[in-house]
């Protein structure tokens, strides 16, 4: 028996021959039976796992500073100290009132820089555990007080520092350099 497209649906034709329906039924049956069983070697692929045996300790040895600033003779003295396990780079921002900004006086010692663009004072070298920075003096200019009592002095001027630091990141050619996008406020004593 031929299939007439014209005279009846491919449905109907099917359901009146058997002898192909048992055909396209055992056709189906086989493809799932096909799929089924390579599914395994997928599932194989996907879920592969390996074990080991034995024990090591890991350490993500966190970094963290501290800021020492003392004051004497009208001079604040700025050093950053890494008390953390991990290299790290450092840099303080340095704020006082509107009045006092051009009446600061910077002095740097090795290895601080400053930078125009954001007012940082960076530490140009790698800050290594329990290693101190330099230090950075931020004296203020006394002629400007002139005309003020020392209560006055004590009262109006404040030098505050804000200390940054980052993890030491290295390249592909393991060259150290820092990501300011990361930074932590390090502590002040």
């Amino acid at each position: 028996m031929k299939w007439d497209k014209r005279k009846k649906s491919l449905w109907n034709y099917l359901k009146e021959n058997r002898q192909i329906r048992q055909s396209l039924l055992l056709a189906a049956f086989a493809l799932v039976l096909t799929v089924c069983a390579s599914a395994k070697t997928a599932m194989a692929y996907f879920t592969t796992y390996a074990s080991a045996g034995g024990r090591a300790q890991i350490s993500l040895g966190f970094t963290r500073t501290e800021t020492e600033d003392t004051v004497s003779d009208w001079t604040k003295h700025i050093a950053v100290a890494n008390s953390g396990e991990q290299e790290c780079y450092a840099r303080v921002k340095v704020l006082v009132g509107e009045q006092y900004k051009d009446s600061l006086l910077y002095t740097a010692e090795d290895g601080w820089r400053l930078e125009d663009t954001d007012g940082y004072w960076y530490y140009n070298k790698i800050l290594a555990p329990q290693e101190k920075t330099s230090e950075l003096l931020v004296k203020l200019e006394r002629s400007m007080l002139s005309g003020m009592t020392q209560a006055e002095e004590q009262k109006v001027f404040n030098v505050i520092v804000v200390p940054e630091y980052t993890a030491v990141l290295y390249d592909e050619d393991g060259n150290p350099y820092a990501d300011w996008s990361l930074t932590v406020a390090g502590e002040v004593e």
